[in-house]
């Protein structure tokens, strides 16, 4: 995954030759595809233009963008007008996963995954089952991820992750420097927020157990 250039911010926001010149070049030399990755929130709020996606897909080696920019209206722009079969757009966060398939997204690229991992592969089953009778508990699992993933990205950022995985799964470990550990009083209280959320978790893994 690659990122925009975001330094000189004045000279490519938003900047349609930059950009394009910038991922071309990337993609030109890179020995593996590349993925766009579309997080205005960590690049000054650089945030590549949906036809400059467009644009940079017919790239050969440019495969796909993870959207964690919360835009379904981008998203649905772009699916329109590029090959699903050579160009995957992801949503880039688990609380929109269900808006972004529905306009034509291929998957999730989801940090919440990796620590209730199943009940993100329920909701995409769910919607790939194309079943009206579960279209109700596919609109209650979306709503049951919302607010647990707000309180494990939004309440700290990413060394909450680290922190919710070493106390869910025995693994995780502490962030890289500059990032600081997660205050143990903050710790509890994503905990108790993502609850619900663990409930399902489990008893998604016993049903599994069972089959």
């Amino acid at each position: 995954m690659v990122l925009p250039p975001s330094y000189f911010l004045n000279w490519t926001l938003n900047r349609a030759d930059v950009l394009v010149s910038f991922f071309t070049k990337v993609a030109d030399q890179a020995p593996l595809p590349i993925v766009i990755y579309n997080f205005p929130a960590v690049t000054q709020n650089a945030d590549t233009p949906q036809d400059t996606v467009v644009q940079l897909a017919a790239h050969p080696n440019i495969v796909g963008i993870k959207c964690t920019d919360g835009n379904v209206g981008k998203a649905a722009y772009v699916c329109e007008r590029v090959d699903s079969k050579t160009f995957t757009l992801m949503s880039g966060s688990a609380d929109s996963f269900l808006p972004f398939l529905t306009v034509g997204a291929q998957g999730c690229v989801p940090g919440l995954g990796n620590v209730t991992p199943r009940a993100v592969l329920r909701l995409y089953e769910l919607y790939t089952n194309n079943r009206a009778d579960q279209w109700e508990e596919l609109q209650r699992l979306q709503a049951a991820i919302v607010g647990p993933d707000h309180a494990l990205f939004r309440w700290n950022g990413i060394s909450t992750v680290k922190s919710t995985m070493q106390n869910v799964l025995g693994y995780g470990g502490v962030p890289r420097a500059p990032l600081l550990s997660t205050p143990k009083d903050i710790q509890e209280k994503v905990l108790q927020a993502m609850e619900p959320l663990f409930v399902i978790e489990r008893e998604l893994a016993a049903k599994a157990s069972k089959n």
